[in-house]
């Protein structure tokens, strides 16, 4: 595996996301409220923008909340939120400045990710964003309008969802959208939907429309999980979704996978068990060219899916981001960003 390191000088970084743009194809958010471009290849930067930040929500035994960046592929538009908090601002990189203030919900917000996902929809960037503990809504970020505004949705009325909404992922393909939500027992229930009979029919299909669908339960959620193609999902902690119901949610070492259009029995879940006997608690999971990476506290596994045979151990490198558009694996620190080239190297 060929590595190489590009040093950080600045404002220590918090966070940092991928993105496919003319400043670059890393943005960084770093401790003083700015945001920085940073060219892969020549580890060059430029300052985007800069904002004054708020104090963010206290972390929880359950996961240390704080700033999260998240960026739009093409570059033009970022937004930073409070994980596990109420508020967030979008803002437009081609002009530095903030281009809409957030609002995610009073309702126990601390339980989930501030849900944010962008999405490209007929050659527009568009933020698919929680505007209540139990609403989503799609904003055109050029124009700030809302692409699916709607009624009918307080308690009683024909759209209610009794379901707070977590974090989100769009499938590869962008025609998909994995909801990471609960409901109260509690009982993690990821959902999904698609994303064109949302934006382009009915408005109210992120609630009760026809293609939206539970694919399983379990006594936990926020579980690392991804998008292996644009029908198969896995997600983290076999014991999560244990067929023997959810006495204690064990923790238990592997992925389940779960094809989204295999209908739920009645009981249980349709998902493939793929037990990983002595791994450590996944932080984040990666789809690597089909390949599944496990990604553990300092180190990484990874396994072939068809045969789920382990193909690589890396014991001194835990990247957070998977660079699709450039087949790079990138590992973010304070003062430091690895990178390996995954083309060639797997």
């Amino acid at each position: 595996m060929s590595l190489r390191s590009i040093d950080w000088p600045d404002s220590p970084i918090v966070h940092a996301c991928t993105a496919q743009a003319s400043w670059g194809q890393l943005l960084l958010l770093t401790e003083d409220g700015a945001l920085h471009g940073l060219d892969l290849d020549s580890g060059r930067s430029r300052q985007l923008a800069k904002l004054e930040l708020p104090e963010p929500t206290a972390p929880t035994p359950y996961w240390p909340h704080g700033f999260k960046v998240h960026c739009a592929l093409s570059g033009d538009h970022a937004v930073i939120a409070d994980d596990g908090g109420m508020f967030g601002v979008l803002v437009n990189l081609r002009t530095g400045e903030p281009a809409a203030q957030l609002f995610g919900g009073d309702y126990h917000p601390r339980t989930v990710p501030f849900s944010i996902a962008f999405t490209r929809h007929k050659g527009r960037d568009v933020l698919l964003h929680r505007t209540d503990w139990n609403r989503l809504d799609a904003m055109d970020c050029a124009t700030g309008e809302n692409l699916t505004e709607r009624d009918g949705l307080e308690f009683g009325q024909p759209h209610y969802l009794d379901y707070f909404h977590g974090r989100l992922l769009p499938s590869p393909s962008q025609q998909w959208l994995l909801d990471d939500g609960w409901v109260w027992a509690p009982v993690g229930i990821p959902t999904v939907w698609s994303v064109p009979a949302w934006l382009d029919g009915n408005r109210w299909e992120s609630e009760n429309g026809p293609t939206r669908r539970r694919i399983a339960q379990g006594e936990g959620w926020n579980q690392p999980c991804v998008w292996l193609d644009d029908a198969r999902i896995a997600i983290w902690n076999v014991g999560n979704w244990d067929d023997d119901g959810f006495a204690d949610c064990m923790y238990a070492p592997g992925v389940v996978i779960f094809d989204i259009h295999v209908p739920r029995p009645d009981e249980g879940h349709s998902g493939q068990l793929w037990p990983m006997p002595g791994l450590p608690r996944a932080r984040h999971l990666h789809c690597v060219n089909g390949r599944l990476m496990v990604v553990g506290e300092g180190q990484s596994w990874l396994w072939n899916v068809d045969t789920r045979k382990q193909l690589a151990h890396w014991p001194d490198f835990a990247p957070q981001g998977w660079h699709e558009q450039r087949q790079q694996l990138l590992e973010w620190s304070a003062q430091q960003i690895k990178v390996v080239d995954a083309k060639n190297a797997f």
